[in-house]
C-alpha cells in the first residue's frame, strides 16, 4: 500500500506554499536592490548639484547657484525618503524570509513523513515477501 492521498496532497500544498513564499521574498529582495540603486542615484545627483553650486559661486552665476541649491535639497530629500523606504522594505523582507523558512521547514517535515511512510510500506512488502518464501520453503521441506 502506498502513502495516503491526503499525505500526498498535503505535501503538494506545502510545496506550493514554499514556492509562493520564496517568490514573495525574491520580489522584495529585487525591490530592495532597485531602491538602493535609486538611493545611490540620488547621492550622485546631490554631488552633481554641489558641483554646480560650487561652479556658480566661482563664476558668480546666481541662477545656477539657486538651481544647485534646489537640486541638492531635492536630492537629499529624495535620499532620505528612499532610506526610510529601504528600511521598511528590509523589515518586510525579514518577515517574508521568516515565513519562507517556516514554509520550507513544514514542507520538509511532511516530506520526511511521506518518505518514512514509503519506506515503511516497502519494508512491510519485503517482510511479507520473505514470510511467503519462508512458508513456501517450510511447506515444501516438510511435505
Amino acid at each position: 500500500m502506498a502513502i495516503s492521498p491526503s499525505l500526498r496532497r498535503l505535501l503538494s500544498i506545502r510545496e506550493l506554499q514554499e514556492e509562493q513564499s520564496e517568490a514573495a521574498l525574491a520580489s522584495v529582495v529585487h525591490e530592495i536592490a532597485q531602491l538602493r540603486a535609486a538611493q545611490s542615484h540620488a547621492g550622485v545627483r546631490a554631488t552633481q548639484a554641489r558641483r554646480l553650486l560650487e561652479a556658480s559661486v566661482r563664476c558668480d552665476v546666481p541662477s545656477d547657484r539657486w538651481i544647485g541649491l534646489q537640486e541638492e535639497h531635492i536630492a537629499i530629500k529624495l535620499a532620505t525618503q528612499l532610506a526610510d523606504h529601504v528600511a521598511a522594505t528590509e523589515r518586510e523582507a525579514e518577515t517574508l524570509r521568516t515565513h519562507y523558512l517556516e514554509a520550507r521547514m513544514e514542507r520538509r517535515q511532511v516530506q520526511t513523513v511521506a518518505q518514512n511512510a514509503e519506506k515503511a510500506v516497502a519494508t512491510d512488502a519485503e517482510h511479507k515477501e520473505q514470510r511467503d518464501l519462508d512458508e513456501w520453503h517450510r511447506a515444501h521441506h516438510f511435505s
